[in-house]
């Protein structure tokens, strides 16, 4: 029987998981692939946690992962060190070696990919990456494979399970944002700096992915627009709730004509559709293709034992692509993104010329016939109201909630801009998106 030989560098969460996987289901995968696996070394800086490990036949450990690499009989090399400075150079080197490489690091390859791709390109070597995005959500395999035949319309999601728990208790429990955001600390959902996670860009590493996984280009990180749920009020979750919408932080991806979107930002959806019931800590991914139609897919989408689950079919389907020969894994599988196909500048549609509906929360002066002359001021900047109420408020000020059709945000901005100029407004407006499909 044929061997593989596996290094893992990393040893937090995932990367025991991971191990616990490889040795708990040892024969089940060996029977299913018929080669025989194993880990044949660790790799982690804190010595500690290679304590009460269980025993490995011929596994070598080493303090650092540079070292790991040095074992030329090791053909798949497991990234789970996390960061992108070292992770990064690890990656690199191991590529160089002719080693596959595994990796849940999604902020590495939403800002480097395009480089170490075509690195592994040039090697004869793959970097799969199932792991990072959704934890044990095989979405990068659907894109991949299942809806391959597709041009893919339309991607969606809600892919960071902290700020979906945080949205959903705020809604269930009427907790405040940093209530909810202690009690996701409290329970492990959320780290001691949250601000990855909160801010949008962990959701934003994991869009870029599947937007290039979905439409076979590279996009410049940067260009993609990004707004958290830091500072989402219970106030306007309530409001959300009274108009039939839930509010998420979702992440989109679609063709806009010759260019793409690529957002992330907090969002209302209809109470009444599939995902807007993913709740708590769970991820969910809608993908849309021109012959499948519309398709879902909901999971963990974070912890040791999903994530461990999807590093482990990537290592599994490295050894199905792969003939054994000379003591490497060797194929010509090639990358699922073409070389040199990069969109820069003009790739990503810039977020005001989006056309979407929109939640506005307004804190107006009262006077007579005020809906009247803020309605005509949205009418001019072609922004039509579909929904609204109001309510007044104890300093004698009115609450004015509006839901408006579909329109750009850039008129958005001017039709507040305009009201900001006759000093109607009595605080910063509340704006967010609305999408009735996702």
């Amino acid at each position: 029987m044929k061997e593989a030989l596996i290094g893992i560098a990393g040893l937090g969460t995932v990367g025991k998981g991971t191990l616990d996987l490889l040795t708990a289901n040892k024969v089940k995968i060996e029977t299913g692939l018929d080669v025989s696996i194993k880990v044949k070394g660790l790799a982690e800086a804190d010595q500690n946690k290679f304590k009460g490990l269980k025993s490995l036949e011929d596994c070598s450990l080493y303090s650092d992962a540079f070292e790991l690499l040095d074992d030329p009989s090791i053909n798949i090399a497991v990234e789970l060190i996390g960061g992108e400075t070292v992770a990064k150079s690890f990656v690199k080197q191991a590529v160089k070696k002719k080693k596959h490489v595994v990796t849940a690091n999604k902020a590495l390859l939403a800002k480097h990919g395009r480089e170490l791709f075509e690195l592994a390109r040039e090697n004869g070597v793959l970097i799969k990456y199932e792991a990072s995005i959704g934890g044990g959500i095989p979405i990068v395999k659907a894109l991949q494979e299942g809806l391959a035949a597709n041009n893919i319309t339309f991607v969606a999601g809600i892919i960071n399970g902290t700020t979906n728990y945080i949205l959903s208790e705020m809604e269930k429990r009427t907790l405040s944002f940093d209530s909810a955001l202690n009690e996701a600390k409290e329970l492990g959902y959320a780290e001691l700096d949250p601000s990855l996670d909160i801010d949008g860009f962990d959701t934003a590493h994991k869009i870029s992915l599947l937007a290039s996984l979905a439409f076979k280009k590279y996009f410049v990180f940067e260009n993609i627009f990004v707004r958290g749920i830091r500072g989402i009020n219970l106030t306007d979750v309530e409001y959300a709730k009274k108009f039939g919408f839930r509010i998420k932080l979702m992440a989109f991806t679609r063709p806009v004509g010759k260019q793409f979107e690529i957002t992330v930002e907090p969002t209302l959806i209809p109470s009444k559709i599939l995902i807007a019931h993913v709740d708590g800590a769970m991820n969910a991914v809608s993908v849309s293709g021109d012959f499948v139609g519309h398709t879902l897919y909901y999971g963990q989408g974070a912890g040791a034992f999903p994530t461990a689950s999807a590093v482990a079919s990537d290592i599994m389907d490295i050894i199905r692509l792969s003939s054994h020969k000379t003591g490497n894994f060797e194929t010509d599988t090639g990358q699922s993104v073409e070389k040199g196909s990069l969109m820069v500048g003009g790739g990503v549609i810039a977020r005001e010329d989006i056309i979407s509906g929109h939640y506005l929360r307004l804190k107006v002066c009262d006077e007579p016939d005020l809906s009247t002359k803020i309605t005509s001021i949205f009418i001019e900047y072609n922004v039509k109201i579909e929904r609204f109420f109001q309510e007044s408020d104890s300093d004698g000020s009115i609450s004015l909630v509006l839901l408006t059709g579909a329109c750009a945000l850039r008129n958005i901005n001017q039709s507040l801009e305009r009201l900001g100029q006759l000093k109607r407004l009595k605080e910063q407006p509340v704006v967010l998106r609305v999408e009735t499909e996702a």
